[in-house]
């Protein structure tokens, strides 16, 4: 049996623009999809179903990170959702290749909390405009 290629997501990095989002300790995505139109016809062979490829929707980001009151990183997150703003973003996995996904986003949710046994947190959502590069 062949050994694991298998890479941890230690060490995976967000950036909004040039700087690292801090404490993240979670993330999900990006989660990408193609919408599938119907083009059947009448007369369409076998009398089956035919499709061509729609819009693509590179869709979202999200994740959790340790919340650090005072942070302007982590506080831009909420002022440009408030402001329905985008910006650019990047995330930096920790393969041997150094996978970078580049993209810009406006942040769709930010939703901090406050456990009684556990650090102060703060979930989000990166809702991502145009192709993933």
């Amino acid at each position: 049996m062949a050994a694991t290629s298998a890479t941890s997501g230690f060490n995976t990095v967000l950036k909004k623009g040039t700087t690292a989002l801090g404490e993240v300790s979670d993330l999900n995505g990006p989660s990408e999809s193609r919408n599938w139109i119907d083009a059947t016809h009448l007369t369409s062979d076998n009398q089956a179903k035919e499709y061509v490829a729609g819009l693509i929707d590179s869709g979202q980001v999200t994740g959790t990170l340790n919340f650090l009151p005072g942070n302007a990183t982590q506080a831009a997150l909420r002022t440009d959702m408030l402001a329905g703003t985008k910006d650019s973003y990047s995330l930096t996995f920790p393969d041997a290749a150094t996978t970078v996904f580049s993209f810009t986003a406006g942040v769709a949710a930010v939703a901090p909390a406050a456990p009684k046994d556990g650090v102060l947190a703060c979930s989000f959502t990166l809702q991502i405009s145009g192709i993933i590069t």
